[in-house]
C-alpha cells in the first residue's frame, strides 16, 4: 500500500527555493510567468548544499507531476 500524504513529511519551507534562487542567481533564473528555469535548478542541485539539492530534487518531481495530471 502506498501512502498518499508524503509530501507532509518533507518538511520544506514554503518559498525557500523561491529565495534561495532569487539570491544566488536573480530574476535571470526566473520566467516571465515566474516559475524557475530548469538550468538554473541544474546548476543549483551541482553547486548547491545538501538542503539545496533536496529542494531541487522535489521541485523537479513536482513538475512531472503536474505535467503528467
Amino acid at each position: 500500500m502506498r501512502k498518499d500524504r508524503w509530501i507532509q513529511k518533507t518538511h520544506m519551507r514554503k518559498g525557500a527555493l523561491r529565495n534561495y534562487m532569487m539570491r544566488h542567481y536573480g530574476s535571470k533564473a526566473f520566467t516571465e510567468k515566474g516559475t524557475i528555469k530548469l538550468e538554473y535548478l541544474n546548476d543549483a542541485e551541482k553547486n548547491g548544499n545538501a538542503h539545496v539539492k533536496k529542494m531541487v530534487r522535489l521541485a523537479k518531481n513536482l513538475r512531472k507531476i503536474k505535467k503528467r495530471g
